[in-house]
């Protein structure tokens, strides 16, 4: 596993749009519970940053007002989810989702924080068994012009509100307002209140920001943590700047 201050890749690797690669920005005490559990955890959807993202009071409830009124309190405590970003382009031209200066400062405490950059087929393959009895989905967010892109009656035949979920989890947790564009978000939705998905296996490497790196305190508690760990039985390669390297 690789912890680096810099970006991955090279003249030899370009980066491309869907290629794969998820980048999972945090503060950097959450990442040394990340680091130390090798998990992440899902949040509810009352603490998303857009307080419009799975709401159904604009929606129709002529269809089945019991159902929906449940659904709607249902989706709130019931449903939980981990986002991630992904590579983007400007112009044309394609940049490494960990390069995002915006997320850097909005969701990694204004680049104190680390970025984790994930295999999104690995993922999904290490958490195989538990999620095979769960309800879950990873899949990009779809961007929108509309405020709210639930008006409508919602499509389909429902008797329950988990069935509502089930059937139509594109529309309500899969939309975002466009204003949210930029992050390129693919969301990992899971029908539970809380849920940890494994990630020892599918590390890429991690990114380090930049006033993390001018942090002596965080960096020397960061690189401890690595040395004692049980969870890292790979090779464990911190790269702090040209000089100094340390291999666990």
């Amino acid at each position: 596993m690789k912890i680096t201050p810099c970006y991955r890749y090279g003249l030899d690797q370009v980066p491309e749009v869907g290629d794969g690669a998820l980048y999972h920005y945090t503060k950097f005490d959450s990442f040394l519970k990340i680091l130390d559990s090798m998990t992440l955890r899902s949040s509810p959807l009352s603490k998303m940053n857009d307080l419009n993202e799975a709401d159904l009071s604009g929606t129709d409830w002529s269809k089945e007002f019991l159902v929906m009124y449940n659904a709607q309190k249902y989706i709130r405590t019931q449903c939980s989810v981990i986002s991630f970003s992904q590579n983007y382009e400007v112009e044309s031209i394609c940049r490494e989702g960990a390069n995002n200066p915006a997320m850097w400062a909005y969701y990694a405490e204004n680049s104190g924080g680390v970025c984790i950059v994930l295999d999104r087929e690995a993922l999904i393959e290490n958490n195989h068994d538990s999620l095979k009895d769960v309800f879950y989905a990873l899949e990009d967010v779809e961007y929108t012009c509309d405020h709210n892109p639930y008006m409508e009656v919602l499509p389909g035949d429902y008797s329950t509100a988990s069935d509502l979920v089930h059937k139509n989890y594109k529309e309500i947790f899969f939309k975002k307002d466009i204003v949210w564009k930029n992050e390129g978000e693919v969301r990992f939705l899971v029908e539970s209140p809380e849920y940890y998905i494994n990630i020892k296996d599918a590390i890429r490497y991690i990114v380090l920001g930049k006033r993390l790196i001018d942090n002596r305190e965080n960096m020397c508690q960061m690189l401890s943590l690595i040395a004692t760990s049980d969870n890292l039985n790979k090779e464990v390669t911190a790269e702090v700047d040209d000089t100094v390297t340390i291999t666990n």
